[in-house]
């Protein structure tokens, strides 16, 4: 998962320092998705490399940049947005809707242990990413779903939005675990 999200952003030698994972799901289990960076900048060895890195990156490697993620995640018609743009770095977010869950969980699939059930109207999602190192960016996983979530292994629970939302550098051997009630 830190390679999707914090090791390497594009062809030149950007990271960030946190990635999040937002999924909005609805009942149909279509939904949102929001990939947040922060921290973007060059690991260059001058000041001068990390600015003309980062020029570049504004210039053209963002929207490509944007457009593989939002591929490799599934979504559609996504827009980026880079925020607290300067010389040496900047954050951003690609947004966009998903047809279907399993489209939007793919990165995990590919690379990381899992395991997903769908049965007797519940889903049930057990994903197992790379805890990162402790000198390493963190990652976020959030879900809120427009109907019940039966069970989870949330770090946080928000009972004004009903997300639930794991912290990587929190992961245990557990992982992330979650359960949806699925209606016919």
């Amino acid at each position: 998962l830190l390679v999707l999200g914090l090791a390497i952003l594009c062809p030149s030698c950007l990271t960030c320092s946190e990635f999040r994972i937002d999924y909005t799901i609805q009942s149909d289990l279509s939904g949102t998705l929001c990939l947040g960076y922060r921290g973007i900048q060059s690991d260059a060895d001058t000041p001068e490399e990390r600015r003309a890195e980062m020029a570049e990156f504004y210039e053209s490697e963002a929207v490509t940049m944007a457009q593989n993620e939002a591929d490799r995640w599934g979504l559609m018609n996504h827009t980026l947005d880079l925020v607290n743009q300067a010389e040496t770095g900047c954050d951003a977010k690609i947004k966009g809707p998903f047809r279907h869950l399993f489209l939007a969980l793919l990165p995990f699939i590919e690379s990381e242990d899992f395991c997903i059930r769908n049965t007797d109207q519940q889903l049930t999602v057990h994903l197992y990413p790379e805890t990162p190192d402790s000198d390493e960016g963190d990652f976020t996983v959030s879900i809120t779903y427009r109907g019940d979530i039966v069970s989870s292994n949330a770090h946080r629970i928000h009972p004004e939005t009903g997300s639930h939302q794991w912290q990587g550098k929190q992961l245990g051997a557990d992982g992330i675990r979650f359960a949806l009630a699925v209606p016919d």
